[in-house]
Formats: C-alpha cells, structure tokens, sequence
C-alpha cells in the first residue's frame, strides 16, 4: 500500500555529506532518476546507478537511502526523483485464487505513475538549464473517474486527465 505523498527530493549539499534519505516508495532502484545541482542551479544530468551512486531502500517503509561517490558541492544540491517504468510486468492466474500481494502490488504501481503525473501536471523548478525536471505550465487537475469492482470489493480512481495518455501495458 503506498502511503506516502510523492515529490521529488531535493536537499542542500555541503562538499561531505554523500548519503542523502527520500520518503517514497520505489519499486526498483532503477525507479529512481539521480542528479545534482552545482551552486548556480545547473544540473549534472542523470547520474548512472552504480557509478555515481548506490540506492538502498525499503518498500514497506517507504524510504531509502542514495549514496553518493562524490558528494554535492557546498551550495548545491543533491536531487532524488521518481520515475516509475510504466510497463506492467505482471500476469495473473486465469483461474484459482487472486495473489492478494500481487494484485497489492499492481494497484501500488498504478498509485505511483499517478503521484508521479501530477507532480508532472505541475511541477517545481529544480534545475536551470538542465530538462531535467524544467517548470512546465500548470496544465490545471481536471479529473476524468473510473470505476472498478471485483468480487472483493471495488475501487474507485481519480485520474488526471493530463494522465489518460500513459499506457499501462
């Protein structure tokens, strides 16, 4: 169950800190999309897991932890965002019992790419002159609803309508 509101982690650099916390939830630590900002607010670009950083995290709390191998400059910024792989790799059985944690799961991921259009929909200037997370216009939060019900119960999601073009293979 994601519990947790999402917004993209920025927090200030001092030339020695390398380990820096975000609070939401990921699913894979290629989730993640890792960056810094240097004291002018320009953006390193997409940093490369494993070379620039290392990721621990922790589903069911929903934090974690990226580590730097240089850490962001005094002045700068270490910036932690989310961007969810939007394919779904899940099959369900055709007959038999629903893998509650599974089905859990799915719904999980459909919260996350959701969280992480409207943060889009609006988001924060971060970086300068990097694309990298840019200030696009407020595309307001109109709301088309759809209605799902299973056996177990049923569910109701409000989806932005900036939302509806994402394909959820």
């Amino acid at each position: 169950m994601v519990t947790s509101q999402y917004a993209p982690a920025k927090q200030a650099g001092n030339g020695v800190i390398v380990a820096f916390n975000f609070s939401f939830k990921i699913l894979a630590t290629s989730d993640l999309v890792v960056s810094k900002l240097d004291v002018n607010g320009v953006s390193s670009g997409t940093l490369i897991l494993g070379t620039d950083y290392t990721v621990t995290f922790d589903p069911i709390a929903e934090t974690g932890t990226v580590t730097y191998t240089v850490a962001p400059v005094n002045g700068g910024f270490a910036v932690i965002a989310r961007n969810s792989n939007n394919q779904q790799q899940t099959s369900l059985p055709r007959e038999g019992t629903m893998p509650a944690k599974t089905v859990e799961t799915m719904v999980d991921k459909l919260t996350m790419l959701l969280q992480e259009a409207i943060a889009n929909a609006n988001p924060q200037p971060i970086a300068q002159a990097s694309g990298l997370f840019s200030a696009r216009p407020a595309l307001g939060y109109p709301v088309m609803t759809y209605y799902v019900s299973t056996d177990r119960g049923s569910l109701d999601l409000w989806v932005p309508a900036a939302a509806r073009y994402f394909t959820l293979g």
